[in-house]
């Protein structure tokens, strides 16, 4: 990760994030939290300095961790550390099978729990996500013995397991069952309850919103990522899926386009497009699509001149016929039929046949249709 900053130590009490001044240097930033501005003063490259107390805190398997290493999202992710500390988790697991159980030795149950604790920091090292190369009964090992401890969580008291909350709450990621889409929102909302400041929580709420259809929490959530985009620094043109401190503002501003749509603003809808193609590294084809996304909401709004002042700017964008999509589909449709509003027949019908012949949908389907039958579909080649 290649913005390395270090908040100041973080100590967490039920109700409210308390921050105490650890290091110093930058300038101070704002972390946003429930409508909460706290001020915490960071520093750059400072990971070196806290490998050796992670290092420590794993070898001698500490129940009682610091928490501070729970924050270390911001820390460029280390696969082999992860790996060699996912060892560690199964000494613990191994000595339960080596081992009877004597008076002062942790209980079955314990030991355990002490795994889970380290595969929790292994996840960490790696950057909150599962290390590449773990087995498939590494995963397995992770789901049976661990998941159990994250069951009846009190959401008064900040998650034990983090990292492995965070896996849990993301196996619903492709899921269309959607019990499984709210259970998992459940698990995600609890890590962003304690920790407001990592942007990732708040986009994995956001799509299991649009998933459930809960558009005005879509949002809510997207809200506070434009805020969190203030203080955090980007580079979007090399955003990582995976890359918890970054926020991609493509996605942000589609999603923000398809919830505003849903609910009916689409003056609103118009406006996010219009940010998507602000974005400075915002390609030819992405504006592309994003025009001929506002002239189908011009034609919705019944603004018919305007739609189709938009679609032939998206086609003179299109001058050389390279973005061969879908969308071109919808953009002859959209010009045609807002045209045909307008009384002008003969161009609506020109446009509907040039749609018709790069896709079926959705002008070949209406000029099929009994409502298209006053269109005469042209062979083609003319």
């Amino acid at each position: 990760m290649k913005r390395i900053c270090l908040l100041s130590k973080l100590i967490i009490i039920p109700t409210l994030l308390l921050t105490t001044p650890l290091l110093s240097g930058c300038s101070a930033v704002n972390i946003i939290m429930d409508g909460i501005y706290l001020k915490s003063k960071i520093k750059t490259n400072l990971s070196e300095e806290f490998k050796k107390d992670s290092d420590d805190i794993v070898q001698l398997g500490d129940i009682n961790y610091s928490p501070l290493f729970k924050y270390k999202w911001w820390f460029t992710p280390d696969n082999k550390k992860s790996l060699d500390t996912i060892k560690l988790a199964y000494e613990w697991w191994n000595q339960i099978k080596q081992e009877e159980n004597h008076l002062g030795l942790f209980s079955t149950i314990d030991k355990i729990k002490k795994g889970c604790e380290v595969f929790d920091i292994a996840i960490l090292e790696s950057g909150w996500k599962l290390p590449k190369g773990l087995s498939k009964s590494n995963k397995e090992d992770l789901v049976s013995k661990c998941y159990p401890f994250l069951n009846n969580l009190d959401e008064s008291k900040p998650p034990k397991f983090p990292a492995i909350l965070l896996e849990r709450g993301s196996d619903a990621w492709n899921s269309n069952n959607l019990d499984e889409v709210k259970l998992a929102l459940e698990d995600i909302e609890l890590l962003h309850k304690y920790f407001p400041e990592i942007p990732h929580f708040l986009i994995i709420m956001m799509r299991y919103k649009s998933k459930l259809l809960d558009y005005e929490g879509v949002l809510i959530d997207s809200d506070k990522l434009l805020d969190l985009y203030k203080y955090i620094p980007q580079i979007t043109n090399e955003y990582d899926e995976w890359n918890i401190a970054q926020i991609n503002l493509y996605e942000l501003y589609e999603t923000r386009a398809i919830a505003k749509t849903k609910l009916k603003d689409l003056e609103g809808a118009i406006k996010e497009r219009k940010s998507y193609m602000s974005i400075n590294d915002t390609s030819k084809k992405g504006i592309y699509e994003q025009l001929i996304e506002i002239g189908k909401l011009r034609y919705k709004q019944g603004q018919y001149k305007q739609a189709i002042e938009v679609l032939k700017n998206a086609l003179a964008i299109d001058d050389d016929n390279s973005f061969v999509t879908l969308k071109e589909g919808e953009l002859y449709y959209f010009l045609a039929l807002s045209k045909l509003e307008l009384g002008d027949k003969v161009g609506a019908c020109s446009d509907l046949n040039s749609g018709s012949r790069t896709f079926t949908q959705p002008s070949r389907a209406y000029l099929n249709s009994s409502e298209g039958s006053w269109c005469p579909i042209r062979p083609l080649g003319e």
